[in-house]
């Protein structure tokens, strides 16, 4: 028997008015659930960050068990065999190879040497990951020995791999310590270069043997390790900086001379000519400050609106009331240190509260 004709209202698909209802509703929860995504992703880096800081800390506690100090920031060697005069020789991550499984590396790095000779080219191109922040992904870049790293490594070695480079620093102190022995016979140390070593305040610098013991002000308040942000360079910086073992003051050292992130607040000068900030700062990609490790082997993060000190930029961003010695090396002066300078000596004897970071 055949049915009667339906007499009701046939189905029928969305008006346009709906499906821009539709499309409204989902935007909005793409909205609300991106933000959430980038969090936890963020927060997942910041995580790997700190473990990284955690290994390297424990990295340098064990090396200055055996050798009784920590590793220092940079010492001088030869460039090459054929060489009369100094050059950048190896720096703490270097010396702490053995202490991150990385007894390969030890093993092929010659010491008698810069890290920039052809004699260590090999080691030059190890990747690290210990050494690369997750949110700082730059850093984990292999550049090949060519145009202008010819002119700091020479021609590549064969079976060169290229360079990389890091994410992470050791604590200077309030200053750079930086000299140049290219022009000076091996074996001999003028004073301005003891003047520059003997101003050094924090734990991990040019020429420096600092033992635990040492660390008056406290192993909890004084750093130990920062975040040095790779990717913060400009494109060609990002090539000739940083390199993970030189001993380059604005390589693998940090300072707290100008502020956390200092690329962001003083980012005018620095696109004027102050070429140093982003090298010799602290600085990240993780929203509102920086990781660092302790002299504890404890892993804070600190905001970059931590105190300190007043920055004069009628003097090439130092601080105001710095002095200077006789051969140009940093003295306090009537510059008055903060809650972040003093987080970065060793013997300040300042007194700093935990809730003041």
């Amino acid at each position: 028997m055949r049915r009667p004709p339906c007499s009701g209202r046939g189905s029928h698909g969305f008006t346009l008015i709906e499906l821009l209802v539709v499309i409204a509703i989902i935007a909005v929860l793409i909205g609300l659930l991106l933000p959430a995504v980038q969090a936890a992703r963020e927060a997942s880096r910041r995580a790997q960050c700190v473990n990284n800081l955690k290994q390297l800390a424990l990295a340098a506690h064990n090396y200055e068990s055996t050798a009784g100090c920590l590793p220092p920031g940079h010492f001088f060697s030869r460039w090459g065999a054929a060489s009369t005069n100094w050059y950048y020789g190896s720096n703490s991550f270097i010396q702490m190879l053995p202490f991150l499984e990385q007894q390969s590396s030890t093993n092929a790095f010659n010491s008698q040497y810069g890290a920039y000779s052809m004699a260590n080219h090999t080691v030059a191109g190890v990747g690290l990951s210990a050494l690369w922040c997750p949110s700082d992904t730059a850093a984990s870049n292999r550049v090949s020995i060519a145009g202008d790293l010819v002119g700091y490594y020479g021609d590549p070695a064969p079976g060169s791999t290229g360079i990389t480079y890091t994410s992470y620093a050791t604590n200077v102190g309030t200053w750079p310590v930086y000299y140049d022995l290219g022009d000076v016979a091996l074996g001999t140390y003028p004073p301005d270069y003891n003047a520059w070593v003997q101003s050094g305040n924090g734990v991990m610098y040019l020429g420096s043997s600092t033992k635990i013991a040492s660390i008056t002000d406290g192993t909890s308040n004084t750093l130990l390790l920062g975040e040095h942000a790779h990717g913060i360079l400009d494109a060609v910086s990002q090539t000739t900086y940083q390199m993970w073992g030189s001993g380059y003051w604005g390589d693998t050292q940090f300072d707290t001379l100008e502020p956390i992130n200092a690329y962001k607040k003083l980012g005018d000068r620095i696109a004027g000519g102050w070429w140093w900030v982003p090298l010799q700062s602290a600085s990240s990609f993780h929203p509102g400050g920086a990781n660092f490790a302790f002299c504890d082997g404890s892993v804070k993060f600190l905001r970059e609106s931590i105190a300190t000190w007043q920055t004069d930029f009628n003097n090439f961003g130092d601080p105001v009331g710095i002095a200077y010695g006789d051969y140009s090396e940093y003295r306090i002066g009537t510059a008055k240190p903060s809650v972040y300078q003093a987080l970065s000596t060793r013997d300040g004897r300042e007194t700093v509260s935990a809730d003041a970071y």
